[in-house]
C-alpha cells in the first residue's frame, strides 16, 4: 500500500518545472512580455544595443538548531538572494543568466523574480 503512494508523491515531484526550465521558457519572449509576467526590472543596461533586464530577489530561511532534529529554537535566520539577468536583443529575450544561493525552483512574478530587496 506504501508502494503507489510513494510512486505518486514522485511522479507529482517530477511535474513542477525547475528553475532552468523556468529560465528557458522565457527565451524567444518579446520583451514587453517579460515584463507583463515578471515586472518592471530592478536594474537595466543598454550595451551595443543589447538591453540586461535583472530582476532580483531575497528571502529569510530558518535555520534549525540542529541539523539532525528539526526543532526550535531556530538557531539563525539566513538570507538567501537570487538575481536573474535577462538579454534583450532587438525586442526579444535571447538569452538569461542567474547568480545566488536562492536561486531554485521555479519563478514567477509571486514570490521569486520580481520581488524587490528589503
Amino acid at each position: 500500500m506504501k508502494r503507489p503512494l510513494l510512486v505518486l508523491l514522485l511522479l507529482a515531484g517530477c511535474a513542477v518545472p525547475s528553475f532552468q526550465d523556468s529560465l528557458a521558457g522565457m527565451i524567444g519572449l518579446p520583451e514587453a512580455e517579460m515584463v507583463a509576467r515578471l515586472g518592471v526590472p530592478q536594474r537595466t543596461a543598454e550595451v551595443q544595443g543589447r538591453r540586461f533586464a535583472t530582476y532580483e530577489t531575497a528571502r529569510d530561511e530558518l535555520v534549525p538548531a540542529s541539523p539532525y532534529l528539526w526543532r526550535f529554537p531556530v538557531d539563525a535566520v539566513r538570507r538567501t538572494r537570487c538575481e536573474v539577468t535577462f538579454e534583450v536583443t532587438g525586442g526579444t529575450v535571447r538569452a538569461a543568466s542567474h547568480r545566488g544561493d536562492g536561486c531554485w525552483g521555479g519563478f514567477g512574478p509571486v514570490g521569486r523574480v520580481g520581488a524587490t530587496l528589503p
